[in-house]
């Protein structure tokens, strides 16, 4: 039976979860990478076996908002991995998305109606990740394996900022869950860590530029565009895989790009 190490990223198809999944192979972190979206991540796949020819590598499709299927999905990916033969799982939950960039006072019918479904895409999603990834790694024993559970933040999970309630309110929540994970789990051989990648230059950026209807936040987000300030995504990626090769972070803890040297 030949021991394995492996790498879970999920919102692997693009953008900031593409290159974490890229700079985890850059540094040989696994020899089995799984990744896990809501579109096709093929491009990621391909890219993590050009550097890393000898990897083994998997693209599963998720929906994290399809509460009700997710369960049994997570559960069947996490049968396939062999926990009991793996001596280092390093699972980032890294999908997400903005939802509504309104004041709550402007609200719209439809956008209260989508709240549910944000929460449940951005929060629900993690906690039920959480709850069956740690009762998979109970059902497995293993003696000494490091388990690492990330979960990519966010300065909006301690940072308000107007337009952005649903967002931040569910940044925060993430980053309570990994800091329970870390409580329960003292002594237990999983850390967690929260991220904030800091303000990257991606998609989701453009998102805000274009549609954020507080006209502050959205003139703050175009001047670091602008300016040439935002964070390229391999850039925050290799910073947060070095922290996770080094593996000396403080379980629980909210750890921002800019605190890193």
């Amino acid at each position: 039976r030949r021991m394995t190490k492996i790498v879970v990223v999920t919102g692997a198809s693009r953008g900031f979860g593409q290159e974490v999944a890229l700079a985890a192979a850059k540094a040989g972190l696994a020899d089995r990478y799984v990744l896990v979206s809501r579109s096709s991540s093929v491009s990621t796949a391909e890219g993590i076996a050009k550097i890393q020819n000898n990897a083994t590598v998997e693209a599963n499709l998720i929906d994290f908002a399809e509460i009700d299927q997710l369960e049994g999905k997570l559960q069947g990916i996490l049968e396939a991995l062999d926990l009991a033969s793996c001596t280092s799982l390093t699972w980032i939950n890294n999908h997400g998305s903005l939802g509504p960039l309104q004041s709550l006072e402007d609200f719209t019918a439809a956008q209260i109606s989508q709240i549910k479904l944000e929460i449940d895409a951005n929060v629900t999603s993690v906690l039920v990740a959480s709850a069956v990834l740690l009762r998979a790694l109970k059902a497995s024993p293993k003696e000494g394996r490091r388990v690492q559970l990330v979960n990519v933040s966010s300065l909006a999970a301690v940072k308000p900022f107007v337009a952005w309630g649903v967002y931040c309110a569910g940044k925060a929540a993430r980053d309570m869950v990994s800091a329970v994970v870390a409580e329960e789990c003292k002594g237990a051989g999983v850390r967690t860590l929260n991220y904030a990648p800091g303000p990257l230059d991606t998609d989701m950026q453009r998102e805000i530029r274009e549609g954020c209807a507080h006209e502050a936040t959205r003139e703050h987000f175009s001047s670091l565009h602008q300016e040439g300030k935002l964070v390229a995504p391999a850039h925050s990626a290799s910073k947060l895989v070095a922290l996770l090769a080094d593996d000396t972070f403080e379980s629980g803890q909210h750890v921002d790009y800019f605190d890193l040297k």
